[in-house]
């Protein structure tokens, strides 16, 4: 296969003990075989590498052994040559609401807003509004602003919108809440540490962001991935959303990614009811 680049119809989910790849709300795919070749495989599937360069660049493995995991990948459609990756563009972008289309609500501190509306724009996001009620979709960036805030901002709204968060450490886009669908944010805050594998990495994120001091400059790498997630999770809005009760989570030093489910608490009296 000439330069191999993993299909832009997948999401890649990284776990401490497994790698998975997810297209959309199907079933998530596992890969099987060396967790540590595949490790040192992915960042080579860019489209910029030929097989025989990838072959080259990992000495330590059998070449069958890399051969035979780029087919598995290649058959289960996962990577595919670079000249179908504008094909698989095409086909994510042809049953979905186009990005320019949407009219969007940001809700942030002031110092991110700019920047997040010159990434979107860049991104393809044409429309901005400050009323909720005339956006298609929200989008509510933690860091500056404190729970309780943007839990009145909630039931004072009652629209669609998707969490954004991030520190130096982390990053975490959604859950993309809907009212009377899904879980609310007030669900949310009440199993997240419940649900949660890193407790401790929430505790101290919840500190940064009920301290009320300077937010972090918008220009942190997790920053600039939560961006780009939100891209994916915008083009995905009103067909098949990926985040629609589920928050994913990013573990920045090691490069991780995590989906957790986001559930309904009984008899919440938020805006789920």
């Amino acid at each position: 296969m000439d330069y191999p680049v993993i299909s832009p119809l997948y999401t890649l989910i990284k776990e401490k003990t497994q790698i998975q790849f997810r297209r959309d709300d199907q079933q998530a795919i596992f890969v099987s075989g060396d967790n540590s070749l595949l490790s040192d495989l992915l960042p080579l599937l860019n489209g910029e590498n030929t097989t025989k360069e990838i072959l080259k660049a990992l000495p330590n493995y059998p070449k069958t052994m890399v051969l035979e995991l780029l087919k598995d990948l290649q058959q289960q459609g996962i990577v595919i040559e670079k000249t179908l990756h504008s094909c698989a563009w095409k086909e994510i972008t042809a049953t979905q609401k186009d990005i320019s289309t949407l009219v969007v609500c940001i809700l942030s501190h002031e110092i991110y807003t700019k920047r997040i509306r010159d990434n979107l724009s860049l991104l393809g996001v044409n429309h901005f509004t400050t009323i909720p009620r005339e956006a298609n979709i929200s989008i509510v960036c933690e860091p500056g602003l404190t729970p309780s805030f943007i839990q009145k901002w909630n039931e004072d709204h009652r629209v669609s919108w998707l969490r954004v968060s991030w520190t130096t450490s982390c990053a975490e886009v959604g859950p993309l809440f809907i009212p009377q669908q899904t879980a609310c944010y007030q669900c949310f805050q009440q199993r997240l540490l419940s649900n949660r594998r890193f407790r401790d990495s929430y505790g101290e994120y919840q500190k940064i962001i009920e301290q009320q001091g300077i937010p972090l400059k918008p220009f942190v790498p997790s920053f600039l991935w939560c961006m780009s997630q939100v891209a994916m999770e915008l083009l995905r809005y009103g067909t098949h959303s990926q985040l629609c009760g589920r928050l994913l989570y990013m573990e920045w030093d090691t490069s991780q990614q995590f989906i957790e489910q986001v559930l309904r608490i009984p008899h919440c009296m938020g805006s789920c009811c």
